[in-house]
């Protein structure tokens, strides 16, 4: 009588928490450095930095576990959870205050004095203080043309509206500064010499696509109006008829020049003037203006 064989159960691997992760990738470390590898071929294999590995190895040879918590030496920290708190209340109060002044209301709160790296590690801790997002700077002039403009348009449901703007693409845009975890190996990124790139024109409206094309050359005022008279003009036309359209763009010196003007005006082109230093949304004009009213 043949036995019956049942199907093996499968054992899904447990999901280790970042601690686990780290616990096991010293540990590796460690066991790979017995095996007699080297440290480099230990930082490839595992993406660790080689002076993460010597102290992990370091610290193994005098303590005998990678994983021992080392007491600080030197007093204590002069920063508990109630100064913690206090930093965190004012931060919420005040999110321009200076670190110059946090320091002073502690000071005379709790008569701890700080020093230019204890306040630096307290608060990096704490994560509070970031870049503030830039937004355009509006001068009351700009405010009170935002403000007839969304007086004007305020039932205007832009059907016959056709945006456009132009942007300029790279192949391998300018990085900014990136966060890399401690032990972690910073990633690389593959550059061009020259850059290559390219300036893109296009324009949209409620019907959908208008124009896309590329330009090989500066945007000036000439090659705008080479662009339009090519590429706005006959699709505008064929979406919505002969000047029953209204069109849109920036503020770019280019599109402002006499010359652009003199164009637009000599093809019955209507155009939508906007603020500046903005591109207000149409749904936006509605509660702009009853903000302003209250």
């Amino acid at each position: 009588m043949e036995t019956e064989i049942k199907p093996m159960k499968v054992i899904k691997p447990k999901t280790l928490s970042e601690d686990q992760e780290s616990a096991l990738r010293k540990y590796k470390v460690i066991v790979y450095h017995y095996d007699g590898y080297s440290n480099t071929q230990i930082s490839n294999m595992l993406n660790v930095q080689l002076s993460t590995i010597r102290k992990w190895i370091k610290k193994f040879n005098e303590y005998g576990d990678v994983l021992k918590v080392i007491a600080k030496s030197g007093p204590p920290s002069k920063v508990n959870d109630e100064i913690k708190k206090e930093i965190e209340k004012k931060i919420e109060e005040n999110p321009k205050i200076l670190q110059k002044e946090l320091v002073e209301i502690l000071k005379n709160k709790f008569n701890v004095d700080l020093n230019t790296s204890t306040k630096s590690r307290t608060l990096a801790t704490i994560e509070t203080y970031k870049n503030p997002q830039k937004i355009p700077l509006l001068s009351n002039k700009n405010k009170e043309k935002r403000i007839n403009y969304a007086k004007v348009h305020l039932n205007d449901k832009f059907t016959n509206v056709i945006f456009s703007d132009e942007s300029r693409f790279e192949l391998c845009p300018k990085s900014r500064k990136i966060f890399v975890l401690k032990g972690h190996k910073t990633p690389q990124i593959e550059i061009k010499n020259p850059n290559p790139s390219v300036m893109v024109w296009g324009a949209i409206c409620r019907k959908g696509r208008v124009a896309l094309t590329f330009i090989d050359k500066t945007m000036n005022k000439h090659v705008y109006i080479d662009t339009l008279n090519k590429h706005l003009l006959p699709n505008a036309n064929k979406i919505y008829g002969q000047s029953n359209w209204r069109f849109q763009q920036d503020n770019a010196p280019c599109h402002k020049a006499y010359m652009v003007r003199d164009w637009l005006w000599d093809n019955n082109i209507r155009l939508l003037e906007h603020p500046p230093t903005s591109k207000p949304r149409p749904e936006s004009y509605r509660t702009y203006l009853g903000n302003y009213e209250k």
